[in-house]
């Protein structure tokens, strides 16, 4: 084998169009190697709703720099000519561990609120606690829960101003000794995230991390490629908001900035949709100048800017377009859509992906954007699948194609003047016991290499034979290769692939960033 490795690397070739270190497939850094040398620092920030982490030493723990191989497992139609070599190979050069957050402490009632969360949660999965106020007197005391109030610990711990310890890492505070009622009660949610989305903005790679269920807790990632490895710069941890989506852009009053479109906790019972704009002052969040608006439906599902200075952000099932000026972010412009799930940007085009009825399939909705802002709707064209109720599904812009991760109706490759279906790649089937488990919710492009997020069935790999994004001669003859093999049946949530670099978004697995290289055609 040693004997045929030069050989081997030699015939390899870069799948896209260069690495985003500007250095294409560069040669490996070790890990001890300082890679944030020269990066100015920058202050952590924090307020009651959002903690921003700019501290290189702490993040750097978060990286686990790699060198090792990813095999592709033989499933479906094999690469051209039988051989079931696939023709790509694959190097997981990082994993990026998901971080944690204690949430902001919710007041269920009573007389004073004055706790305080904090700590580090060090626990697995989710937990929410319940704090209580059970005595008063010359100093107060509180119990705490874990299971809903079924069954109380530290009863009658005496109030102390300090934080006081509750499980897994988490503790609380009060800010006055007295003056609370008996029956005064906080719901205090922490737990592990999991990597949502990414998106890729120049060298700039935004991994935006919610949770399952009912907690809104959530967080985004800031890294740069640097001689083929991730930096990551700064962390931005949500004490009461799901990020869903993320994107990133610059040339507004603001600067450049990264913006969240998630659900966030609202006590007054207003809808819990948002957007939430965080500067960016080099490859670090700053917490001058953040902005948070609501939107109508139950969550934001997708942000994007097309041009400087104007966003666009979709909601859910109750909402529709919002056409956003960055500098006032104010909404300036919105048009009703029933059950928006996905928006991708291109060059004065967006693409919408609306879910339908279940059995109705949904629609892409492509609009014509000016410089000024707006958004003049094109066309509209018929997409099979997208169309189980609150499922993710996404739409890819590439070159004159769209590419629509469509649910159990897979994926399919769309030309943009006409909707013209070029391409379609079925889930694949008995992979998973449950069916419905096996479900393309995230599907990416470059050149003619697809990677398809299939749910619980795992990352797929697929070549085409032409580019994906130049749709001229009719119908793209798609491969599947085979699955991704990770030793850990990871599933994924987002994928996102460009310049010779694959980013996985695995869930509580975090982020998995994958080298690509391919055999010549």
């Amino acid at each position: 084998m040693s004997r045929l490795a030069p050989v081997v690397l030699l015939l390899l070739a870069a799948c896209g169009g260069g690495g985003l270190d500007g250095g294409g497939l560069a040669a490996p850094v070790p890990c001890s190697t300082p890679l944030a040398a020269g990066l100015a620092a920058a202050p952590d920030a924090g307020d009651d709703t959002l903690q921003i982490v700019n501290d290189s030493a702490a993040l750097s723990a978060q990286v686990n720099c790699l060198e090792q191989p990813v095999p592709i497992t033989a499933a479906g139609r094999q690469k051209a000519g039988g051989n079931g070599d696939p023709g790509v190979r694959l190097t997981l050069v990082a994993e990026v561990s998901s971080p944690a957050v204690v949430g902001r402490p919710e007041f269920l009632g009573g007389t004073l609120d004055d706790l305080s969360a904090g700590g580090a949660f060090v626990g697995q999965g989710t937990r929410v606690f319940t704090v209580e106020i059970d005595g008063t007197g010359a100093v107060d005391t509180f119990r705490w829960s874990d299971d809903g109030g079924q069954t109380w610990m530290g009863g009658l711990t005496a109030i102390d101003g300090a934080a006081q310890p509750l499980a897994d890492g988490v503790t609380v505070a009060f800010g006055a000794l007295t003056g609370h009622a008996v029956g005064d009660a906080w719901r205090i949610e922490a737990g592990v995230l999991q990597a949502a989305s990414v998106d890729i903005k120049g060298d700039s790679i935004i991994v935006g991390y919610n949770t399952a269920g009912a907690p809104r807790l959530g967080g985004i990632q800031v890294f740069h490629m640097q001689h083929g490895f991730p930096v990551l710069t700064s962390q931005a941890l949500f004490r009461d908001a799901d990020i869903h989506a993320v994107s990133a852009s610059g040339g507004s009053d603001q600067g450049t900035a990264v913006y969240a479109a998630g659900a966030a906790r609202k006590d007054d019972g207003a809808a819990p949709a948002m957007l939430e704009r965080i500067r960016l002052v080099g490859q670090h969040m700053v917490l001058d100048g953040h902005a948070r608006m609501g939107l109508p439906s139950f969550a934001t599902t997708g942000v994007t800017a097309v041009h400087a200075g104007v966003l666009y952000a979709a909601s859910g099932n109750t909402g529709g377009l919002a056409v956003i000026d960055d500098a006032a972010f104010s909404v300036i412009d919105y048009l009703p859509m029933g059950d928006a799930r996905w928006l991708a940007g291109g060059t004065h085009t967006l693409g919408l992906l609306a879910g339908g009825a279940p059995g109705q399939g949904g629609a892409l909705v492509m609009f014509d954007v000016g410089n000024q802002g707006g958004a003049l709707a094109r066309n509209s064209f018929a997409v099979a699948g997208a169309d189980v109720p609150e499922a993710k599904n996404t739409v890819e812009l590439a070159g004159d194609t769209a590419v629509v991760a469509a649910g159990p109706a897979g994926v399919q490759v769309l030309d943009l003047a006409d909707g013209a279906l070029l391409a379609e790649l079925p889930v694949p089937t008995g992979v998973t016991a449950d069916p419905l488990d096996s479900v393309a919710n995230a599907a990416t492009v470059d050149n003619d290499v697809m990677f398809v997020s299939f749910g619980g069935a795992g990352i797929y790999a697929a070549r085409a034979d032409r580019h994906f994004t130049k749709p001229g001669g009719g119908a793209i003859t798609v491969d599947l290769l085979g699955r991704l093999d990770f030793g850990d049946r990871a599933s994924a949530n987002h994928v996102a692939y460009k310049a010779d670099y694959l980013y996985v978004a695995a869930g509580l697995g975090g982020l998995k960033i994958v080298r690509v290289a391919c055999d010549p055609r």
